[in-house]
């Protein structure tokens, strides 16, 4: 026991030799539990929650206010004689309390039960009392040091975010001794919840969330710095996992799309934008339509507002998108913000009708990424991402993924358009124009299944002509050529809006009417004989001979709609023939 002052510092100055090799506070609890018990009848506790105190030695836990007011005392010691709550090892007759701070923070509480009374006591017990405490920080600082590099070997294994976020969270959590701390999307002007302190989560690029916390005492700057250290590693991980899920996903993309036609392809190409561009909220997408941009996709705008909006091309290059020529064939991105989105982004027509302010709904935007889509020599495409909130949204990465999105957009839409035009040529008669037999063949199943489903009439009219051979074999194959070309535009006249028009081959034509039935497909037919038989070629004239059949309901066959039309076709040949007319 310390019988008297030389005792007391003695016993103080081994105690603090004792600490200085401890690798944490919890080891340091530990270490000293037996020496303080032996030489001093003593405890030292250091805090691990609100009003929460553990015996490293008993595992007992102390629950006291009485202790948490003489841990935020700023006296020398406080002497408890007696407490209603006090644990069995407090109830001594004199039990001194000497509360420990680091900095404004509680730390924790030494207590032994028998004391030496001197003058001095309390001088040398506020000298421990600051050595102890200086010591302990090194500790912490020494502990929290170690368990940052534990956290950076884990984060570079971490696979997820998820993952990733919850191990930062509770590193954090620890540094700072919070009682809560949370990831929140950050906009200017935003304070965080009541009761916390924020640090703003800076990347390379835009500062696009803060962290959150909730503590009961300020903490120490020291901790905040590690912290801040966290914050870096977590973030430059993250925009390291970012690039690569960046990259996976548009792959993952490309392969999806693969066989989109254009038409199909414009909205999922915007949404996934959308997606992986940092700082974008909602967008659109503009195509070249002769010599206007259209709209073919949006997200989070309204289709009833954009639908008819054109922008002239040369407006949309000089006046809305704003750089240089190079920069708009290269595809190279822009920012705007709300000012100059105003001023910018006025004009546009609806219907013929120009209107020389901007849309209302591009007045809501804060920030706006332009960026180009080049394809085959000109801008095809423009593909415009928004963010309503902040105007600082878009940063390097935003445009580091913009361009590698945007590149992406350009290969598919041209690999799109290429496909599309082999398939269009494969189904187009080369001489006339107009889609071939294996279009015909295409339609009308598709056509078909329509009639089944509503049960609504579908008629077939093939037409071969009287006169062509000797039209062919009398003024050449170029006069033949010219006589087939008139009649598919002769054709191409006379159908109504729904009817679909093709040349099987030869002299043989063929029209779909949908929604149709054998009167109106008669008077079609009527309409293409009076048209055919009026063509005039080198002198010679044609006759039609067409044949026509109608079907409706489930039990509509296509093939042998075309089989009836044929045969009729082919009896109204022969009934030409017995006349004496010209078969061919």
């Amino acid at each position: 026991m310390l019988d008297d002052l030389r005792d007391l510092r003695d016993f103080l100055n081994a105690t603090l030799i004792q600490l200085a090799a401890s690798p944490s506070l919890a080891d340091a609890e530990t270490r000293l539990a037996p020496t303080l018990r032996a030489v001093a009848d003593a405890r030292l506790w250091l805090y691990h929650a609100p009003d929460t105190w553990t015996d490293p030695e008993t595992g007992d836990t102390l629950h006291a206010p009485a202790y948490v007011g003489a841990l935020n005392s700023d006296a020398h010691s406080v002497t408890l004689d007696t407490h209603p709550d006090s644990h069995r090892f407090l109830n001594a007759p004199c039990a001194d309390l000497l509360p420990l701070r680091l900095r404004d923070r509680p730390l924790g509480l030494l207590w032994w039960a028998c004391p030496p009374v001197h003058p001095d006591r309390h001088d040398v017990t506020e000298v421990f009392r600051t050595a102890l405490c200086t010591l302990l920080e090194h500790i912490e600082q020494r502990e929290q040091a170690t368990a940052v590099v534990h956290y950076t070997q884990r984060l570079w294994a971490c696979t997820d975010l998820p993952e990733a976020t919850d191990l930062t969270l509770r590193l954090i959590t620890r540094l700072l001794h919070a009682d809560g701390v949370h990831f929140s999307t950050l906009h200017p002007d935003e304070p965080g919840p009541p009761g916390t302190f924020t640090l703003p989560v800076r990347g390379r690029a835009a500062t696009r969330s803060a962290l959150h916390v909730t503590t009961a005492h300020p903490p120490d700057p020291s901790s905040v710095h590690l912290t801040e250290t966290v914050l870096d590693l977590y973030v430059t991980h993250l925009e390291q996992r970012n690039a690569q899920r960046l990259l996976s996903a548009l792959l993952d993309f490309q392969t999806k799309m693969i066989d989109r036609t254009p038409d199909d392809l414009y909205q999922p190409l915007l949404e996934e934008a959308v997606r992986l561009v940092p700082g974008s909220e909602v967008g659109s997408l503009l195509v070249l339509d002769g010599e206007h941009y259209v709209y073919r996709a949006q997200v989070g705008f309204d289709w009833a507002e954009l639908r008819h909006v054109q922008f002239p091309q040369a407006s949309t290059r000089e006046l809305w998108y704003g750089l240089p020529e190079d920069a708009w064939q290269g595809g190279q991105p822009r920012i705007l913000t709300k000012e100059r989105i105003l001023v910018q982004g006025v004009g546009y027509r609806v219907r013929e009708e120009h209107t020389p302010s901007t849309l209302p709904s591009v007045q809501g935007i804060a920030a706006n990424l332009c960026v180009p889509i080049p394809y085959a020599g000109r801008v095809f495409a423009v593909l415009n991402l928004d963010n309503s909130r902040n105007a600082d949204a878009f940063s390097s990465d935003s445009i580091e993924a913009a361009q590698l999105f945007a590149a992406q957009a350009a290969a598919l839409l041209h690999e799109s358009h290429q496909r599309q035009a082999i398939e269009h040529a494969a189904r187009t008669d080369t001489l006339t124009r107009l889609p071939n037999r294996r279009a015909f063949n295409e339609r009308l199943a598709a056509l078909v299944q329509a009639a089944r489903y509503d049960s609504s009439p579908l008629s077939v009219v093939v037409m071969d002509m009287s006169g062509f051979k000797r039209i062919n074999d009398t003024y050449g194959h170029l006069a033949g050529d010219e006589a087939l070309i008139r009649v598919g535009r002769a054709l191409q006249a006379q159908k109504r809006r729904a009817d679909e028009v093709f040349r099987w081959g030869g002299d043989e034509f063929a029209v779909l009417l949908p929604h149709t039935d054998e009167h109106g497909a008669h008077e079609v037919a009527a309409r293409i004989t009076a048209a055919v038989e009026a063509i005039n070629v080198h002198g010679g004239g044609l006759r039609a001979n067409i044949g026509v059949s109608t079907g409706r309901g489930l039990e509509l066959d296509g093939s042998e709609l075309v089989m009836t039309a044929d045969r009729i076709m082919y009896d109204a040949k022969e009934a030409r023939r017995a006349r004496g007319g010209a078969s061919r």
